[in-house]
């Protein structure tokens, strides 16, 4: 609640508040961030009063993602995707796409901590914001989903895959996994449906397991 509050009620509020009211509210949001209780997905929030401080924040999120902390790199991704959401819906600085990106190449390396937040950030904007993605990046999560159809589509479980290395999902993480892959993949056949393009095969793996 704390976070959607940020975002929807309270930061935005204050967006057009006297240059005094604002240099009080970054105050305690600069004491809370230190203290660790303003955290990475309520961070770009700040924007709405600070929105001179963007590369900061932008550099923050960007290393959240890139963090070898589990919790971390959650918070971070929330984080990107309220900036997106956000900067669409109520007018909070432009959402830089560098972040996009970098959420794109965690989901294509299967890079682990965070991964199944990755996917699941991916599938909630295809649905509810395409346009965010644009066509490359449609492109991109369809390659995602041919990356993760051995180790998450399979119905049999080898803990190697096929060089020898330990499994980036493991047994117990492929149901959540499979929940979102199969949520993103509708999304791309929907994509694909309203701009008249091909399906790509994968898709109906997803879909119908074949």
């Amino acid at each position: 609640m704390f976070i959607i509050a940020v975002y929807t009620n309270l930061l935005p509020r204050l967006a057009t508040a006297d240059s005094e009211t604002k240099e009080n509210v970054k105050r305690v949001l600069d004491e809370m961030e230190a203290e660790n209780v303003f955290p990475l997905s309520a961070l770009p929030g700040k924007l709405y009063v600070a929105p001179e401080q963007e590369y900061d924040v932008f550099s923050k999120e960007l290393s959240g993602l890139r963090s070898a902390d589990e919790e971390t790199v959650t918070s971070a991704v929330h984080g990107a995707r309220n900036w997106l959401f956000y900067s669409r819906k109520s007018g909070l600085v432009t959402f830089p796409e560098q972040l996009l990106d970098e959420l794109i190449n965690i989901a294509i390396l299967r890079r682990q901590p965070g991964l199944l937040s990755v996917i699941k950030i991916l599938a909630s904007t295809a649905e509810i914001m395409p346009e965010a993605l644009g066509e490359s990046r449609f492109e991109d999560s369809t390659t995602i989903l041919e990356f993760l159809k051995t180790e998450v589509g399979s119905s049999s479980f080898n803990p190697l895959g096929n060089d020898g290395e330990k499994r980036i999902i493991q047994e117990d993480e492929k149901a959540a996994f499979k929940d979102q892959c199969e949520r993103l993949a509708k999304a791309i056949k929907q994509h694909c449906e309203s701009v008249g393009t091909q399906q790509p095969s994968v898709i109906n793996f997803w879909l119908t397991g074949r």
